[in-house]
This record gives C-alpha cells, structure tokens and sequence, in this order.
C-alpha cells in the first residue's frame, strides 16, 4: 500500500528535476543568447502558448490555430521592428500594455465562462503578445540580461510563494 502523500512527492520531485533541467538553460538564455535567438526562443514559447490558448477558447480546427499563430507571428515581426528602430514607441506600447494586462486580468477575474470565443481570443492576445514584446524591449536594453534575469526570479519567486500559499490551504 502507498503512503499516503506519496503521489505530491513524485509530483515535487518531477518538478525539481525539470527546474535543475531548465534552471541552467533559462540562464544561459537570459544571460548569453544574441537578442535574436533570445526574441525567437521567445517567439517560440508564446506561439506554443498561443496553440494551447486558441483551444482553451474552443478553437479545435488546425487551420484556424495556424491562422491565430500566423497572426501572431506578424505582430511580434512588427514588435520587433518597433522594438529596433523606434526607442520611444517602444516605451509608451510597453506602459499601455501595463494597463491592458491590469485590465484583462480584472476581466478575466470578473467572467465566467459563458463570453463570447473572440473575446477569450483576444484577451489571450493581449496577455501573450505585450509578454514577448515586454521580455525582448527589456532583454533589448542595457542591462538587459541582468534585468530579464531579475524579473525572471521575481516570477519564480512569486509562483512559489502562490504553491505554498494553496499547498497550505
């Protein structure tokens, strides 16, 4: 017979295991990567999460998930550019972002399930686009590294903080 609580210890050990994996890479990544493959790897991660997105809000066809991933690509080339050659912009979009991520997430707190499947498709937008545009515009600038180092720790930090919180409930 299993002890009890054995299935949280495999499941806090696969854990660990990922974040020894994954600790050293994130690093070298936020530390070491040309901004370039720093802004795709992003890319990468935030379509992915697009994908999962998209079926979360009932999208189920492969071709309407490749149309929001397309979608999505063509906003992040265009944020790429801004975040290149237009300095300025790129500070105001990112103090705009600020205030759309306090608003969707006040929406999202506020609404149930029943909304209509665009605007689950365009909260998802402005939740997942403003966050490649935000880590690249700061990975971008001087200390960049080191800043999107610090704010990657304070992330951690706080979904570590927010486990043991509900662990303790």
């Amino acid at each position: 017979m299993p002890e009890h609580g054995s299935g949280q210890n495999d499941t806090l050990r696969r854990r660990l295991a990922a974040a020894a994996v994954l600790l050293p890479a994130v690093i070298l990544w936020a530390l070491l990567a040309p901004l370039t493959v720093f802004a795709a790897a992003g890319a990468v991660l935030i379509l992915l999460c697009a994908w999962e997105w998209a079926s979360l809000s009932g999208i189920s066809g492969v071709y309407a998930r490749c149309a929001i991933l397309a979608i999505s690509l063509l906003c992040m080339a265009f944020g790429w550019w801004i975040i290149l050659h237009w300095p300025t912009a790129t500070t105001a979009l990112l103090v705009a972002f600020s205030l759309l991520w306090v608003l969707v997430a006040l929406d999202l707190r506020r609404r149930k399930i029943h909304a209509p499947r665009a605007l689950y498709l365009l909260q998802g937008a402005l939740v997942l686009l403003p966050t490649w545009f935000a880590f690249v515009a700061l990975r971008h600038a001087p200390d960049g590294p080191e800043l999107v180092l610090a704010l990657l720790a304070w992330i951690f930090r706080s979904r570590k903080v927010h486990l043991v919180g509900a662990a303790r409930r």
